[in-house]
């Protein structure tokens, strides 16, 4: 496995099905991943995130190896670091591919960038503002992502990590009233695409 012989379509690809493939190398994967998210051009961005992209969703469906699971906070300090620098990029496919990527953070990813990174809202309330995007793929990728979070995070194993019960429970009333306002909106979106999207993930 080579990161300078493929193209970024095939690594893409290996990576969507075989996620397992990315820690063979994980030291140049990641490297090579911040310094392309590093460079100011939409373009490389572009790039960056759609490797990311199919890492993650990749993982999400064929992952959770041993290797992965010890890996998982380096993971999350790749991803974070990449979101903050594409979700708000101009291209449209940028916003999208990190906002499909928010939406393949398994449980365990969301729990540490609530205890070690602090920032658990901060994220979620990025998911939350991109919900009104002026884009429609972005409001339905936005949208799809906030129902993948709650599937993930706001669950009965979540409770279950030593996080303080009554911290939880708060949290917990918050983002539910955001997720409902959030959600009563996009129903009302006059893109079907946006109103099917929450649906779906309201079923």
């Amino acid at each position: 496995f080579s990161l300078s012989k493929l193209s970024p379509k095939v690594l893409s690809a290996v990576l969507r099905t075989r996620p397992e493939t990315a820690f063979t190398l994980w030291t140049t994967f990641e490297s090579v991943l911040r310094e392309c998210v590093a460079r100011d051009k939409s373009e490389t961005k572009l790039i960056c995130i759609g490797i990311l992209e199919s890492f993650m969703l990749g993982r999400k469906d064929f992952g959770d190896t041993a290797e992965e699971t010890k890996s998982t906070a380096r993971i999350v300090g790749l991803t974070c670091n990449i979101l903050e620098n594409t979700r708000d990029d101009k291209l449209v496919q940028c916003r999208c591919s990190s906002f499909n990527t928010y939406g393949a953070l398994l449980g365990r990813d969301w729990i540490m960038i609530d205890s070690e990174h602090n920032s658990l809202l901060h994220h979620f309330q990025t998911i939350q503002l991109h919900c009104e995007d002026a884009n429609a793929k972005v409001r339905s990728a936005a949208c799809k992502s906030m129902g993948d979070f709650c599937t993930q995070y706001m669950s009965s194993k979540t409770l279950s990590k030593g996080i303080d019960t009554t911290e939880m429970e708060s949290r917990f009333k918050f983002i539910s009233r955001e997720i409902c306002k959030t959600m009563s909106k996009a129903l009302e979106d006059k893109n079907a695409s946006v109103r099917s999207m929450v649906r779906i993930r309201c079923n």
